[in-house]
């Protein structure tokens, strides 16, 4: 006797199996197959198989993560340049795109970078003169 009922348990439930089931007629919860899959010794092989691979796979995720917890942290970089560098880097940069745009004609862009650089020098001198003072 089937623990639930059509289609309390679901459109596709085959009471005759107590199972799901792709043959079950969606709109009266009947059975169209001949014979019931669950009952091939192919079908019942192909799921043992499809169990054994979960299982196997859950312990691979098992061990995996006992190991990521064995591990020491990863190391994480820090910040090794000053401000001042970062800085110095960011105006070579914007000089060398600042000459690139000169050389090819776009002369607005350009003009745009280089009071960018000249805000980046003031900015630097003033980190220059705060490590000075403290």
């Amino acid at each position: 006797m089937a623990s639930h009922t059509w289609p309390e348990a679901g459109l596709i439930y085959c009471e005759r199996e107590d199972t799901w089931c792709a043959y079950t007629d969606l709109t009266d919860g009947s059975c169209k197959a001949d014979r019931c899959d669950i009952h091939d010794p192919d079908w019942i092989a192909r799921q043992e198989k499809i169990e054994r691979t979960m299982q196997a796979n859950h312990m691979k995720e098992m061990n995996k993560a006992a190991k990521k917890k064995d591990e020491p942290p990863q190391y994480i970089r820090t910040q090794t340049k000053t401000k001042e560098e970062i800085i110095e880097d960011e105006i070579v940069r914007k000089t060398r795109l600042m000459k690139y745009l000169y050389k090819y004609g776009r002369k607005q862009k350009a003009q745009q970078l280089e009071i960018e650089i000249d805000r980046l020098i003031f900015e630097k001198n003033e980190e220059i003169e705060n490590r000075k003072d403290g």
